[in-house]
């Protein structure tokens, strides 16, 4: 129990040093992205034909394909709320205190 309680600690430690830079939030969702279309690119040429060879072998493909998406998704979320959240502490509209909430 604590091995896996100090991977989840290290694992949430790296997560907030991501997230909380914008060029590392960029660079992740940049690095996901080219590695979406990679996956993409590969499911329709190279490995078409054995992912059409089996059912399930093109549900588990488009399914890890779309929960990859999905993530990016959330990522650009977080993104566009961070910088607008950043952009009111520019402008004066919010507290530096509420910006780490």
């Amino acid at each position: 129990m604590s091995q896996l309680s100090s991977v989840i600690a290290i694992a949430t430690a790296i997560a907030q040093a991501t997230l909380i830079d914008r060029k590392r939030r960029r660079k992740l969702i940049s690095g996901i992205l080219i590695g979406i279309l990679t996956l993409f690119v590969l499911g329709a040429w190279p490995l078409a034909q054995w992912l059409g060879s089996s059912l399930w072998l093109m549900l588990i493909w488009w399914g890890g394909s779309s929960l990859l998406c999905l993530f990016l998704v959330l990522l650009a979320l977080y993104d566009a709320l961070s910088v607008v959240k950043e952009e009111r502490v520019k402008m004066g509209l919010r507290k530096e205190e509420d910006l780490n909430e």
